[in-house]
């Protein structure tokens, strides 16, 4: 086997969708060769902990990179940065590590994953092995590890973030032969010493309270090498992008009583005619005009062999509103204005009168990756279902005096057991609001401005709200942080970095964003 690291002088790197440039010293890039292993991950291991020693003597601080898929600075520190992709190395859990206490998984729904192994890379590891996530975001272009760390949101009714459904985390804290842990929750042990000790070499650390403030870590916590995932069998999801009146999608959104709502998926009844509840339900809604809303409804259905579908953007609607807006944008030849008047004229979405045949497919079919080059920006808040028709009230309001080239969606998500998992309520209802970055003119007021407005309107309307850490918004809001979480969290969350980070390597591993928002050393209460 051979580890290897680039070095790559840089002085500044954008976003996957072009925010930025933000400042860089240097990128690392370690590469390595060899059969996979846990062996080539330990060497691996110790190569991040040469760099760590490096960073360390020289004062320098370190953060990992994944996909560059977050929309603002959270990755960045202005100084060290490490790229992660090359590091994808995915291997099947054993019945011989598991953990004697661990009655409720199956070792074959557990997968070893290292953090540059992006969740497209995983879904087709897993396919071939007749397993699949069990849930995922709008798209798959994303690192593990960048999944995690800001808490991404899934694509179920029943489920969970992503990050929920991590049970084991192999971090790197510092260059000592100590600083190699792996971490699960002591109410929910995993794997056994043994493998720990023999295969991954380090020490082990069962703790909840730690575990659940490191899962959304906002890569604070240390380098994560690795996570232990949990599976599921594979299936299949049966898609359909259906007209709905804007007032029926607020209403379900906030009932979830599909049985008695006026909108049906006529094709989806039981053996009595009544509606299947769906696994994901999705309205796409034009904040402007709140007409021609369209809704995503997913049904989960046994796996079914050889349906991969290929989209076909203008009639069915692409999962991820970043690919809608980018072929609106293409439609109207690059022309901003051109853009935002099809977006007030809600030609963006499907033809309601037109049928559109539903869609099967693997999870990785339907959340597929997406391509899309222009720069983008994207907004998300997370409010309690019960208070999704307030929230809309003054989440469109917002928009009859500013005006952007974007559209609305609103998922629902389980809550997360993540400290400061921004899905924090019972049932989170998620406010997107994907779009094209502009330059202000005319009616069109700044990103940044849009973004005070935004925050400063649902904390004045008394609506509890979080923002989703990966996402742009008013990050320079004083004590955000705290509004949304609380100081009991924050502190929670504070504390628990405190007990496993030495002061000086908290500090390697801090950046501008932590110190922003009130997370950095500096202010640990």
């Amino acid at each position: 086997m051979k580890i290897s690291t680039d070095r790559i002088p840089r002085t500044e790197l954008s976003t996957w969708h072009s925010n930025g440039p933000f400042p860089i010293e240097l990128m690392y890039r370690a590469q390595q060769k060899g059969e996979v292993s846990y062996d080539l991950h330990y060497a691996t291991v110790i190569e991040i902990q040469g760099l760590l020693k490096e960073c360390l003597e020289e004062g320098k601080r370190f953060r990992a990179i994944g996909s560059r898929w977050s929309l603002n600075d959270i990755a960045f520190n202005g100084s060290r940065i490490h790229a992660n992709a090359a590091l994808d190395i995915r291997l099947p859990i054993t019945s011989d590590q598991l953990h004697l206490a661990n009655q409720t998984i199956k070792y074959d729904n557990l997968v070893f994953s290292q953090c540059g192994a992006t969740v497209n890379q995983l879904n087709v590891f897993l396919e071939d092995r007749q397993k699949s996530l069990k849930t995922c975001g709008g798209s798959n272009g994303q690192t593990i590890a960048g999944v995690i760390s800001t808490g991404v949101h899934g694509s179920g009714l029943e489920r969970q973030c992503m990050s929920d459904y991590v049970r084991g985390m192999h971090l790197i804290i510092g260059p000592e032969e100590n600083d190699r842990v792996y971490i699960e929750r002591d109410s929910e042990p995993i794997l056994n010493d043994e493998f720990v000790t023999n295969q991954l070499r380090s020490r082990v650390i069962r703790n909840d309270a730690l575990f659940n403030a490191a899962l959304v870590g906002l890569g604070s916590f240390g380098f994560i090498a690795a996570v232990v995932l949990e599976v599921e069998d594979i299936y299949s999801l049966k898609r359909y992008i259906k007209p709905i009146e804007y007032k029926d999608a607020i209403q379900l959104l906030q009932t979830l009583d599909f049985k008695n709502s006026a909108f049906q998926v006529k094709e989806e009844l039981n053996d009595e005619g009544e509606p299947i509840i769906p696994y994901h339900f999705k309205p796409y809604i034009n904040q402007y005009t709140k007409k021609n809303t369209v809704a995503e409804v997913i049904y989960k259905i046994p796996y079914q062999a050889g349906t991969r579908s290929e989209y076909d953007i203008a009639t069915e609607l692409h999962p991820d509103m970043f690919s809608i807006i980018h072929w609106a944008l293409e439609k109207s030849e690059g022309k901003l204005t051109r853009l935002i008047t099809k977006l007030l004229q809600g030609q963006v979405f499907p033809d309601p009168k037109k049928e559109i045949k539903p869609v099967i497919g693997t999870l990785g079919d339907i959340f597929h990756p997406v391509d899309f080059d222009s720069p983008g920006f994207s907004w998300a808040i997370a409010v309690d279902h019960s208070k999704i028709s307030d929230a809309m009230a003054v989440f469109c309001g917002i928009f009859k005096n500013h005006k952007v080239p974007g559209l609305s969606a609103i998922k629902l998500v389980q809550q997360t057991k993540s400290t400061l998992g921004f899905t924090r309520f019972p049932l989170s209802a998620v406010i997107g609001l994907d779009g094209i970055q502009w330059n202000p003119f005319g009616d069109l007021r700044s990103q940044e401005e849009v973004e005070q407005v935004i925050i400063e309107t649902f904390v004045n309307a008394g609506i509890e709200f979080t923002v989703h850490w990966g996402k742009n918004t008013d990050w320079n809001r004083p004590d955000l942080v705290k509004t949304m979480y609380g100081n009991d969290k924050v502190n929670e969350w504070k504390l628990q970095r405190n007990n496993l980070l030495r002061p000086e390597m908290m500090e390697v591993f801090d950046n501008d964003f932590l110190q922003r928002v009130g997370l950095n050393k500096e202010r640990i209460a």
